[in-house]
Order: C-alpha cells, then structure tokens, then sequence
C-alpha cells in the first residue's frame, strides 16, 4: 500500500516510534517504558487520544500490565500482543522460511542448468537452517502462509 494512503494514528510524524522512543533517552532493550512510549505518541492532553479505538487499546494494554510483572510479560509483548502486525519473531521465522525456500530454488534451477551456477566455487551451498552462504540474490516471494 503506498505511504500516502496508510492510515496513522500517531504524532510522531516521520520518525519511528522506536525513534522516538530512543530520542526519549529510553533503551530498545529495557522490559519497559515502550506502553509509555506508545501513548505519549497517540494522546494529546488537549486533544485526547488520536482515534477514539486508541483509548481502548491503551486501556487493555494497561490492564496486561497490572495482571503480569515486568518480568513476565515486557512493555513490547504487551503492545505486539495487541497489534495486527506480526511480532518481530513470526517475521523472523517468515524470512528464514523464504530464504530457505530461495535457496531450495536456486539449487534446483543450477542443477537443471536453468540458471549458471555462482562464480565463486561451493558459493552457493544450502545450510539445514535455510540460508544460502557466499553469493546471495534477493527472492521476494508471497508464503501463502
């Protein structure tokens, strides 16, 4: 979807809001401090809140909070807990997925003579974990998942 038709509802403008959060002189590795982050970056103490979906969000957000300790469920699971986006992990498993898929591929396509093998020998070896070493190509494929 093209930049200009995303919906946003935040104040951050351009800046990300891990950014923001790091402009804030927080750590990305702290167990804490990104539910502060996130509602300083969708409220407004004139306004409110920037949508009106936001104020429930942050509401049942606070509420994992108060149920779990720092410890046992961070700052950032509570607020991917509650997103629609994947989590960092799930995205990370989809890229091992595809590239392991590319690999898989590429082999193929070498072994049928399809495609010229890499220039530099054993370049293009595939690993168990699903990744090529040496040479790598970008594959952008659609995992259907």
């Amino acid at each position: 979807m093209a930049r200009a038709k995303r919906k946003v509802n935040s104040k951050n403008g351009s800046k990300s809001t891990i950014r923001y959060h790091v402009e804030r002189g927080l750590s990305l590795d702290s167990s804490s401090g990104q539910l502060e982050t996130w509602r300083l970056t969708h409220y407004d103490a004139e306004k409110g809140w920037e949508t009106p979906d936001l104020a429930a969000k942050y509401e049942e957000m606070m509420k994992l909070r108060n149920e779990h300790s720092v410890e046992a469920m961070s700052d950032k699971s509570i607020i991917e807990k509650n997103s629609k986006r994947p989590t960092y992990d799930e995205l990370v498993d989809t890229v091992i997925k595809v590239n392991g898929r590319c690999a898989i591929m590429e082999q193929a396509l070498i072994e049928k003579n399809i495609m010229p093998p890499p220039s530099i020998a054993g370049a293009s070896q595939v690993d168990t974990s699903g990744a090529s070493q040496g040479d790598t190509f970008e594959c952008s494929a659609n995992t259907g998942e």
